[in-house]
Order: structure tokens, then C-alpha cells, then sequence
């Protein structure tokens, strides 16, 4: 089962603006080839002031959808994704330290947003999270069951913000997701290649 939430206007206003114009000029995005994605830095003055504004709310929506996982989190990355009129990104779930992500759409006014399934075939849509400006997708990543896709719409650039919570310890999430049993026959195998 697919848990997520939906936040509508994630950014305060100030904060969306000031977003909206960080990269406006920007020659990569300028550049960028239809069929091609980028992932760009803020800088680290931006990046502390979002982590003291936003921090305590994520880590109250990570409370919400995996309770366990709260005490894992280590620290939080922030980057503007920009993906070409043409792109698309295959059906994926996310790397085993993102405790939780957060995909919030910045631009244009009309995009696709995410699609959500159920297993990693297309066929099992669950649902399209649809396009808004500054509306926040927010899940915790749980092993074969947070399915999801993004592509843009063949007209525009599909402008969004990633936040992600991470862990260091990828053991306690392996546990966590896949049992304990699991956990002790994977590093097992693990240690058997390694010899």
C-alpha cells in the first residue's frame, strides 16, 4: 500500500518567489535538452534557511506516514529538479537512506505531476498526484511498495523542488522495511561474494 500526503501550498509565499527566481536565468536550464533532466544546488546559506523553516514540519509528516523512521533521520538535501518538455522517469522507488521525499511543483502553471502505482508495472496506476503550484507530495520510502513515475507534459520544462530526509544507518531501514530475517541473509550473501 501506497502511503503519501498532500500539501497544498508548501512554500510560504516569500519562500516560493524567492525560489521561483533562484535559478530563473539560469544557463543550464537554458540549455537543456528536451529529452534530459538536471539537478541543481542552491546555495548553502539558502539550504540552511529552508532546513531551520521546514525541518520541524517534515519530520512531523515523516511522524505521520512511518513513525518507526523518525529517529534514523541524519540530515536533509534540497535541489531543484528541472526536467525537459520531453522527459520522462521510469517507475522507481527511492534509495533505501531517503526516509522521506518531498517533490514540491514550482513551474509551469500546468505540468503532469506524479504518477503512483502499485507494483513497478505501468499498468498498475494507482493514481496521478496532479500538477500544482507549490502543491507538496509527501512519502516515506518502503520497499516495494512506493511505486512512482514522473514525465513532463511535451510542451514545457517541469520545474520542482526535492526535499529528502535521509538516514546514515541503512541497516536499521533494511530491518525496518524487509523484517530481520531478510537483514541477516542479505549480509550473509553479502559477506560469502565478498570471499
Amino acid at each position: 500500500m501506497f502511503n503519501y500526503l498532500v500539501e497544498d501550498n508548501f512554500f510560504d509565499n516569500h519562500d516560493l518567489s524567492e525560489i521561483k527566481l533562484y535559478f530563473k536565468n539560469n544557463e543550464i536550464i537554458n540549455k537543456l535538452d528536451s529529452n534530459k533532466s538536471v539537478i541543481l544546488d542552491f546555495d548553502n546559506n539558502f539550504k540552511k534557511k529552508i532546513k531551520k523553516k521546514y525541518e520541524t514540519k517534515m519530520l512531523k509528516y515523516l511522524e505521520k506516514l512511518y513513525p518507526e523512521k523518525v529517529n534514523y533521520y541524519d540530515y536533509m538535501d534540497l535541489n531543484y529538479v528541472v526536467s525537459g518538455k520531453n522527459f520522462s522517469y521510469p517507475i522507481h522507488n527511492d534509495a533505501i537512506s531517503k526516509l522521506l521525499s518531498v517533490v514540491i511543483y514550482i513551474s509551469p502553471e500546468k505540468n503532469h505531476g506524479t504518477f503512483l502505482y502499485n507494483s513497478n508495472n505501468k499498468d498498475d496506476l494507482l493514481t496521478e498526484i496532479e500538477w500544482k503550484t507549490n502543491r507538496a507530495l509527501l512519502f516515506s520510502r518502503k520497499d516495494k511498495s512506493t511505486w512512482h513515475s514522473y514525465k513532463s507534459n511535451n510542451i514545457e520544462n517541469r520545474h520542482t523542488v526535492v526535499i529528502n530526509l535521509h538516514t546514515k544507518d541503512l541497516d536499521k531501514v533494511i530491518i525496518n522495511d524487509r523484517g530481520r530475517l531478510y537483514f541477516y541473509i542479505y549480509k550473509i550473501l553479502k559477506i560469502l561474494k565478498i570471499k
